[in-house]
């Protein structure tokens, strides 16, 4: 029986050396990550107001002189690249349109009198080696909330988008910069699940907060399948964004 026993320690325990190799090769230990931060950008956008005239009530507008003011609107946001031009030399980046957009608005209320305003939008973008380029709108979807951004030279690592949707569960990896944590030494990455789709947005199951807005989701082989508008205020870990028939229709063209 000690013989036995003996020879069941000398068979089991290479066995179970073997079986937890395994197990740590199959948890990533030794894998590779197809993300790249390459492709990733911080949204740096800054709005200028400047109020041009009084509108309304009349009345009012006769007993005030022009404000002479000008308002500036700071916010941040995440982009990836996904596609580069060669001649002349492009890279287009996508991310949320309400990012995009800067809070731009035509009228403003001092007191009870309506001004006119003129609204003015600077996006920089802001690249994990540190550089910094301007980038401007080129195309925007309001429904979706997407946006399509054009910077005057090749820079980073463009994506591709995924040729399929996500299916139910599959591992998922976002790359964003909520509340603006990011410099050229730190890019934050997240795992989650995706969890399905619901009023034309997909869940996923991983943490998002401002700044996380227009942030990439990829699949496992690091292709492109959404871009993060929202999160949950009532749940901690769900980030909502377009689905991949939106961002399908919007980058064909």
């Amino acid at each position: 029986m000690l013989f036995i026993n003996m020879y069941h320690r000398i068979i089991v325990w290479p066995l179970v050396i073997m079986f937890l190799l395994l197990q740590l090769t199959s948890c990533g230990i030794n894998s590779t990550l197809n993300v790249r931060k390459e492709s990733f950008g911080l949204l740096r956008v800054e709005t200028s107001i400047k109020i041009r005239s009084c509108l309304r009530p009349e009345r009012m507008c006769e007993q005030l002189e022009v404000i002479e003011a000008e308002q500036l609107l700071q916010s941040i946001g995440s982009a990836v690249i996904v596609d580069h031009k060669m001649r002349p030399r492009r890279t287009y980046l996508v991310s949320a349109w309400h990012v995009c957009d800067g809070g731009v608005v035509e009228e403003v209320k001092i007191y009870d009198a309506i001004y006119d305003v003129v609204s003015t939008v600077k996006i920089e973008v802001i690249t994990p080696d540190g550089n910094s380029h301007e980038a401007s709108v080129i195309k925007k979807d309001e429904k979706s909330d997407l946006c399509l951004l054009e910077v005057n030279k090749k820079i980073g690592k463009k994506v591709k988008l995924a040729a399929w949707p996500p299916d139910w569960g599959e591992k998922t990896y976002n790359i964003a910069a909520p509340y603006g944590v990011f410099n050229k030494d730190l890019t934050l990455i997240f795992e989650g699940r995706y969890s399905g789709h619901a009023w034309k947005s997909s869940f996923f199951t991983f943490p998002a907060r401002p700044g996380s807005s227009g942030s990439p989701v990829f699949n496992s082989d690091g292709e492109l399948i959404s871009i993060i508008h929202s999160s949950s205020t009532l749940m901690e870990n769900i980030a909502i964004g377009t689905t991949y028939q939106a961002l399908r229709e919007f980058l064909k063209d």
